[in-house]
């Protein structure tokens, strides 16, 4: 598996280069205390602002959010400030949901494989993000969000175009708006995450709510 990169710019193309989910997590877990640093002062990681300033627009303030992949608690930390305190936050890495902790930002922190049922009940939460999980996420986990998401509830992916198009994700929340269980709500124009370190990325968030369960 290696070890950490000591150059920063190559600490995220390293740690998203894992074959399996196993490495992925153990890679997650050397990469927790560097996290923060490695994207805010290298690549001056703007997703978690952009997808807050997103729930602003169209998300309920006091509603429950479900912060996917949370990592070291970055979303959760730009929620927070836009005024969303009802936050519960999964991820795969132990390390990184312990430094999540340390934020006090969110009222539940659950260690979560996606490939897995999620652990909660049906219309448990108003809105469920994801920001930055593309190559390893398994496109399945939208059903699992539409189950745990409230009637009008709202997904917002912020991830890689092309991963949301060959993974399939695109199709499939195509297959919920043809079937009148889903409307598109906004696909926003594209933009680079990680400037300096993954120039040739582009993200954009996705956005779709839940009408009919």
């Amino acid at each position: 598996m290696g070890d950490l990169p000591k150059d920063q710019a190559k600490r995220a193309p390293w740690v998203i280069s894992a074959d399996t989910s196993d490495e992925l997590r153990a890679r997650y877990d050397q990469w927790a205390q560097t996290y923060d640093s490695d994207l805010e002062d290298v690549d001056a990681y703007a997703a978690p602002q952009m997808v807050a300033e997103k729930l602003s627009e169209f998300a309920v303030p006091d509603g429950a959010v479900l912060d996917v992949a949370c990592g070291t608690g970055l979303c959760g930390k730009a929620f927070h400030a836009a005024g969303f305190f009802n936050l519960t936050g999964i991820d795969y890495s132990e390390n990184m949901l312990a430094l999540a902790g340390k934020r006090g930002v969110y009222r539940d922190l659950q260690r979560a494989d996606l490939n897995d049922p999620l652990a909660f009940d049906d219309n448990t939460f108003h809105a469920v993000t994801v920001v930055g999980l593309s190559l390893h996420f398994p496109p399945a986990a939208y059903h699992e969000f539409a189950r745990v998401l409230s009637p009008g509830g709202l997904i917002f992916y912020c991830g890689d175009e092309t991963s949301f198009d060959e993974r399939g994700m695109r199709a499939l929340c195509e297959a919920y708006v043809a079937a009148g269980k889903w409307v598109d709500v906004e696909e926003t124009a594209s933009f680079k995450p990680l400037p300096a370190s993954e120039p040739g990325l582009d993200y954009r968030i996705f956005i779709h709510q839940v009408i009919d369960k």
